[in-house]
């Protein structure tokens, strides 16, 4: 592994000839790949470079809020197998270092990475999913726009494209997520591609989940291992390094990268928000991703909970305070569409959480309110009619029961409902009911058999013939 060398420095300089050429040399003659890493700052792309290929790309403090890290481009080379990797780490999108030149700069150096990687790994958050607006989109469509000009222009290659999602929860559907994703990209796709040409003629489209670094560490660490066989050996028959991705790279590395960088130089800037709203932008995207991991940690011990007493008013009074505390640190942006715009989705990503927490405990109130039905019918009956009445009386109290508990884990305000919950439960209590009486009228006609058997038996009577006669027989008669 060479050192790290900067070959976009952070004032938009391609570095010289010598450091190139120390990347150069330490691929040698060995085939080459290139993998660019793209995505918010602060979202752990220097991190993920650095488990998956062992790599010692400086990184954000864990005592620090989000700042600037990685300036530029980062690059390094590292063995693989019989091959080498050439990975560059790209400064995040959304600085607030760079200000109101920012978006010039990320459109480059996406344009950039595009033109120079094999493999694009483009980091998303897990709170972003879903969403039209993000920075992800932003880059993607930067990128889709630029190649498609190429292919307009004869380029054929294509390019191995992997979003890794940041911070899933542990117990999300990877299938259900994936499928979310690949239509925001779609979605990103068919905005660019007016001439209907279709996604797969220039990239594959892989995703990944990653788990949060901190908090689920086991789990972040078993994905790692699988961007490692996926990444980090290009001789494997499941690389992802495929030879239909290869962007082909001539030997004189360092001379090809400044066509490159001289190339995109030259893109003309973008139309530039006012840099209030930049500021705005970053800061409150920064509140919300901590409060909302934050959030998450604080309602961890209620996904293993049988029940959380008075559920829905402790989640409001968590919200709340989590909107509080997002008024507070944004308070300077509290005339911005921006901050209230990032406050309501905020809101509604706790309460999606809390919503998944709510469909969990519901179907437990109603198991209780099934059991406790069962043991008020516990008892012995003779009569179809007695216990008819008894279970009418324990279905209403355990209904009631069932619907107390119930309201208690709705949100004030949320559109929630557990009316479904309660005709399982209804439905339940019927058919053991149903059971029930059948089991007692069976017993009831077995009784009535026995009872007529036994009546319909011959009676014996025993009579005594004692009048005061005193017989006795002997051998000659009486």
């Amino acid at each position: 592994m060479t050192d790290i060398v900067p070959v976009i420095t952070a004032d938009g300089q391609i570095s010289g000839n010598e450091q190139l050429k120390s990347i150069q040399d330490a691929i040698g003659d060995r085939q080459f790949s290139v993998l660019a890493i793209l995505g918010p700052q602060g979202s752990g792309k220097s991190t993920l470079l650095n488990d998956v290929f062992h790599t010692q790309f400086p990184v954000l403090e864990p005592s620090k809020s989000r700042t600037q890290t990685t300036k530029g481009i980062a690059a390094t080379a590292v063995s693989a197998d019989s091959k080498a990797l050439l990975l560059l780490d790209v400064e995040g999108t959304d600085s607030r270092e760079r200000g109101e030149k920012s978006k010039a700069f990320e459109k480059k150096v996406a344009v950039f990475s595009l033109q120079a990687a094999d493999v694009l790994i483009v980091n998303t958050w897990f709170h972003d999913v879903g969403r039209a607006e993000t920075a992800t989109s932003a880059i993607l469509r930067t990128i889709f726009d630029e190649s498609l000009k190429l292919a307009s222009g004869g380029d054929t290659w294509k390019t191995y494209l992997l979003i890794a999602v940041r911070d899933t929860e542990d117990d999300i559907s990877e299938d259900d997520l994936k499928a979310t994703v690949l239509d925001d990209v779609q979605a990103v796709w068919s905005e660019a591609a007016k001439s209907g040409r279709s996604l797969s003629d220039l990239f594959k489209i892989d995703v990944v989940a990653l788990p949060h670094y901190r908090y689920s560490k086991a789990a972040f660490d078993a994905k790692v291992e699988y961007l490692n066989k996926r990444l980090a050996h290009p001789d494997a028959p499941d690389t992802a390094f495929d030879v239909s991705f290869s962007k082909n790279i001539p030997a004189d590395l360092p001379n090809h990268l400044w066509k490159l960088w001289d190339s995109v130089k030259g893109i003309a800037d973008v139309s530039l928000p006012p840099q209030k709203e930049l500021a705005a932008a970053y800061k409150c995207d920064e509140v919300y991703s901590d409060l909302y991991n934050k959030f998450l940690s604080d309602v961890k011990p209620w996904k293993t909970a049988g029940f959380v007493e008075n559920f829905g008013r402790r989640a409001l009074e968590l919200i709340n305070s989590h909107l509080e505390k997002f008024d507070g640190e944004t308070a300077a942006f509290k005339s911005s569409a921006i901050a209230q715009r990032k406050k309501g989705e905020l809101k509604q990503a706790m309460l999606c959480e809390l919503q998944t927490i709510f469909v969990r405990i519901i179907p437990r109130i109603r198991a209780g309110a099934v059991q406790k039905f069962k043991q008020g019918l516990s008892r012995t009956f003779e009569d179809v009619d007695d216990f008819q009445e008894l279970a009418d009386r324990e279905a209403k109290t355990q209904e009631l029961f069932f619907i107390q508990r119930a309201n208690q884990c709705v949100v004030p305000g949320a559109p929630w409902s557990y009316q479904s919950e309660r005709m399982e439960l209804q439905t339940a209590m019927q058919e053991y009911t149903d059971e029930k009486k059948t089991a007692i009228t069976q017993i009831q006609r077995i009784h009535a058999q026995q009872q007529h058997a036994a009546a319909s038996q011959p009676k014996m009577t025993n009579f005594n013939f004692s009048f005061g006669f005193n017989f006795q027989f002997g051998p000659g008669g009486y």
